[in-house]
């Protein structure tokens, strides 16, 4: 970015907290969903809307589906800060990550909304987020992160001014030092609402690739990246948590 960042209010925040964790069956007891993964000795999910929470978010959003319950429970035994308010909307069927943020949407009143996978901590700069969203009146914005390797993820291509023009599928071509997505983004109100209601869809795969060289960007924010996907990943968590950079978890 070029010149200060222009701080901007903190959109309301939709958390993508449906997930299964389907590679952490071996390491996670029967039915509790993967937000509820135990980091550092607490759930998964408190580390997450801590950081939010430092970062400005004030009014979260969690969409959940699998282990529903469970998760409400988990939110409703915590002490969150009194200007932090934290809803849930549980989807009565797996409507995808694209399916499940339109979902959401109704339950949100900023324009823009932010929207971030429930799986992943990042030392995320939301102000820049959005100052870049708002400075390219963009419909999609893409917080991107630096990775020594991107096979496991996929890589972004953008023009110089943050102009998405493609993904690299993940693959060995890809298992090199990249910029990939971070799995936090800024959207325009008026894009998420046109999102079909109750469908199952993909956000990754069905809805952000037509996007492409269509006010579609992405914004080099993220210090730091982990997601909790693969029991190796969560046990890595840990330590990611302990020695906070910039997001100061």
């Amino acid at each position: 970015m070029n010149g200060p960042v222009a701080k901007h209010s903190i959109p309301d925040c939709i958390v993508l907290a449906g997930g299964v964790g389907s590679r952490l069956r071996g390491v996670l007891p029967e039915g509790v969903p993967k937000i509820l993964a135990p980091v550092a000795g607490k759930p998964f999910a408190w580390w997450l809307i801590q950081q939010l929470y430092q970062q400005g978010v004030r009014y979260v959003v969690l969409a959940l589906g699998y282990g529903a319950t469970r998760v409400q429970e988990s939110i409703a035994a915590e002490a969150w800060p009194g200007d932090l308010t934290i809803q849930t909307v549980v989807e009565e069927s797996p409507l995808g990550t694209g399916g499940a943020l339109r979902c959401a949407l109704d339950s949100t009143q900023s324009d823009p909304v932010l929207l971030v996978n429930g799986d992943t901590l990042t030392d995320v700069d939301l102000h820049e987020l959005v100052a870049c969203h708002v400075r390219n009146h963009a419909s999609v914005t893409m917080a991107l992160a630096d990775v020594p390797d991107a096979s496991r993820y996929g890589a972004v291509a953008c023009l110089a001014n943050g102009l998405v023009t493609g993904f690299e599928e993940k693959s060995q071509k890809t298992a090199l030092p990249r910029l990939i997505n971070a799995g936090v983004y800024c959207l325009a109100r008026r894009w998420v609402a046109e999102i079909p209601v109750e469908k199952t869809l993909s956000l990754e795969r069905e809805l952000l690739p037509p996007m492409i060289g269509q006010g579609f960007f992405a914004c080099r924010v993220v210090h730091r990246f982990i997601d909790i996907g693969t029991p190796l990943s969560l046990r890595e968590a840990g330590e990611f948590i302990t020695q906070p950079v910039g997001g100061q978890l």
